[in-house]
């Protein structure tokens, strides 16, 4: 058991590290990012990572969110409608089953960000 948690450990803290460092690029560069994902998958990566002066916003369909902010990190949450004033250079998609609606949303608002997808890296397959 002690190995799983030390593996644990380990893996976490690489995957922070990864996106911290990609994070901080973007800011560097000026980049507007955005994460989409209001929930609770946004709120986790949202307080692990330092997204300061890099994520201003967090975009979610449900109407519910919107025009609310993300719990212990402050970011407004908005309509998918608003990216197409803001024109975001990246999005950060929090939920890998919604990509390609995502994809499709961002296509018919006329907008071209590099796309990513938040994975938990999974050992031996599982």
């Amino acid at each position: 058991m002690t190995g799983l948690v030390t593996d644990f450990e380990r893996r976490y803290s690489t995957v922070i590290r990864d996106w911290n460092s990609r994070l901080d690029r973007y800011r560097h560069e000026s980049k507007k990012v955005v994460i989409w994902g209001g929930g609770s998958k946004g709120a986790a990566f949202l307080s692990a990572v330092d997204a300061s002066g890099v994520i201003d916003y967090v975009v979610d369909i449900n109407p519910f969110r919107q025009q609310t902010f993300m719990a212990g990190t402050g970011q407004p949450i908005v309509a998918p409608n608003f990216l197409k004033g803001y024109r975001p250079d990246v999005v950060i998609i929090m939920n890998a089953i919604y990509r390609a609606e995502i994809l499709r949303d961002l296509n018919q608002l006329g907008l071209a960000p590099v796309v990513m997808t938040l994975q938990i890296p999974k050992e031996n397959g599982a």
